[in-house]
């Protein structure tokens, strides 16, 4: 059996660091910005760490951080559009997690901008290339784990970033009522994360998963042929725009 691995193209190689550039640059505005206007802090948002990890994996080239930053996002970031389109077309946040929008400066517009583009993005990358998702949640997890931690550590109540201090979003249910009455408590982190895992990051896992079999059945591969190649291989590496990477026998 010969398996022929497909070399990218050089010009997706350059577009996929092209985007992780831009990207970058993003996070480095979010970054000035926030210190600008005196809110350091806000940099620990799992929404600007997505950003973060998104950068680096396309400018790497490595699939499992696009993986990983999807799985982070895909339900924030829609359920952010959702409130966002809700204040648009009906003058409310029923979420109330966009609503510092309502008087926010350019600066702030800018902060915030890949909340609209990042999400579309991701999408389209993972759907061409969809890469070890199982280690992409547990990366996932284990990064909530430490922001929510290290929000504990070093931010403060009032800022309750990442809700690490407690659920305080309009969004009523059962769970946030407990939490917020046990969030000095034991289990309040733990709690905080297993509902994050299951709620949030768990449907963009289920549909990674389901991309990536679409795509190894597409191909005819089978885990014995060594999906994608090793991670040091180009065929690893994240030029899901405007190229697939694809093992023939």
């Amino acid at each position: 059996m010969n398996q022929h691995a497909a070399v990218a193209h050089p010009h997706s190689l350059r577009a996929a660091r092209a985007l992780g550039v831009l990207l970058l640059v993003q996070f480095i505005l979010v970054v000035a910005i926030k210190i600008k206007i005196g809110k350091p802090a806000d940099i620990l948002w799992m929404s600007h760490v997505g950003l973060l990890t998104a950068a680096i994996g396309f400018f790497a080239r490595k699939p499992i951080l696009v993986t990983v930053a999807l799985i982070e996002l895909l339900a924030l970031h829609s359920l952010w559009l959702y409130d966002f389109l809700s204040w648009v077309t009906g003058g409310t946040f029923p979420m109330g997690i966009a609503n510092y929008l309502i008087n926010a400066d350019a600066l702030v517009w800018i902060a915030t901008a890949h909340h609209f583009f990042l999400l579309p993005l991701l999408l389209i990358a993972v759907k061409r290339k969809p890469y070890k998702p199982t280690e992409a949640l547990l990366i996932a997890i284990a990064t909530y784990l430490i922001l929510i931690c290290a929000c504990r550590a070093f931010t403060t109540p009032a800022l309750n970033i990442n809700y690490a201090f407690g659920v305080r979003i309009a969004w009523e249910h059962w769970f946030w009522e407990w939490a917020n009455r046990n969030s000095n408590g034991p289990f309040y982190l733990l709690g905080l994360s297993t509902f994050v895992t299951l709620v949030m990051f768990a449907p963009a896992y289920g549909l990674v998963c389901y991309w990536r079999r679409g795509t190894r059945f597409a191909n005819g591969l089978t885990e014995s042929t060594g999906y994608m190649g090793s991670s040091d291989d180009v065929s690893g590496r994240c030029d899901s725009i405007g190229s697939s990477t694809t093992l023939t026998t």
